[in-house]
């Protein structure tokens, strides 16, 4: 806090009896040394039972977030001295969690979750009383688990999280950007052919974004922290934690129509060859015919001169020949 005290958000047990533990949300205010100034709960089957995350109140106070018991997403504002001022639960009773909650630049809130058990990204917008002024959702045919937001510097959201519907295979990196009105503007993946988990982000000073979380994908084994540097628009600028081997991820958007990024992964340098062929086989576009570094690398097909169809494209190092099949929809 601007005073230099602390405010923790998160969940505790109850312990009714040695057969029965209830889970309880609870938010602490700490004073500069650690030390409990106090600290405030609630617990109940239809109330708010879990909390992720706490933001100062636009009109001072603080609001934490999560789910309660019945899988609805829950919001709840305390005054400065803990006193409960209201609490609010959003969406239907089935499978609804709050991750991350945050100021608008309009003197409201966001809080931003996964929705429902097929998995999207879900973002709500709260006014000062708790009560939602929309609600939108992002997401493919598998699931999605978003864990993070932030607020851009544009008056618009990032959300980052994970997606099992697109990206390199396993669970990617998945960012979605959105205007002020959540109406999403682009969406991005990072990974590889393992499990990579976005958890958080922060947007520097010249429009860039840092990304943090954990990758199985590169590194040196197992699970790795990864640290990504982006561009403003999310291409990749700095990838901490190089590739284990060459993978070819399929293209994003697919199917698209104007234009869609392919992105590849060497763990050394390399000559690369990227060519994109027509069902028949004939070469149409040399995206990349050169000597590469070790990294992440992402190419840009424009499709305007392309009619619709089927097509392949094909990555070839030397002793490794990689392809994947592509759509243009016009």
């Amino acid at each position: 806090l601007p005073s230099g005290e602390f405010i923790l958000a998160g969940t505790t047990w109850l312990v009714i009896n040695p057969w029965t533990w209830i889970p309880t949300s609870v938010l602490f205010k700490l004073s500069e040394v650690g030390s409990e100034i106090w600290h405030s709960g609630h617990w109940g089957w239809f109330e708010g039972t879990g909390s992720y995350d706490a933001c100062i109140a636009v009109d001072s106070g603080y609001v934490r977030v999560g789910n309660n018991a019945g899988s609805q997403g829950w919001a709840r504002k305390n005054v400065p001295d803990g006193q409960i001022s209201w609490t609010q639960t959003y969406g239907a009773a089935d499978w609804n969690i709050f991750s991350s909650v945050a100021q608008t630049l309009d003197s409201a809130y966001v809080a931003a979750g996964t929705s429902d058990l097929n998995g999207d990204f879900w973002l709500v917008k709260i006014d000062r009383t708790g009560s939602s002024i929309w609600s939108r959702t992002y997401g493919g045919p598998t699931l999605e688990t978003c864990y993070g937001l932030l607020c851009t510097y544009d008056g618009g959201f990032l959300l980052v999280g994970t997606t099992n519907s697109f990206g390199s295979g396993g669970k990617d990196f998945w960012i979605v950007k959105t205007n002020a009105a959540g109406d999403s503007m682009w969406s991005r993946t990072f990974g590889g052919a393992e499990d990579d988990i976005c958890a958080s982000a922060l947007q520097l000073a010249d429009g860039c974004f840092i990304l943090a979380g954990t990758t199985q994908s590169f590194g040196a084994g197992g699970k790795d922290i990864w640290l990504v540097k982006t561009g403003p628009d999310l291409e990749a600028e700095v990838s901490f934690g190089g590739p284990r081997s060459i993978f070819l991820s399929q293209n994003y958007p697919n199917p698209f129509n104007a234009s869609t990024t392919i992105s590849f992964d060497l763990p050394r340098e390399e000559h690369v060859l990227l060519n994109v062929f027509d069902i028949s086989g004939r070469t149409v576009v040399t995206l990349a015919d050169e000597i590469m570094i070790a990294g992440a690398h992402y190419q840009s097909l424009d499709a305007g001169n392309l009619p619709s169809g089927i097509y392949i494209y094909r990555l070839q190092t030397q002793g490794v020949t990689q392809s994947r099949k592509m759509v243009v929809l016009k």
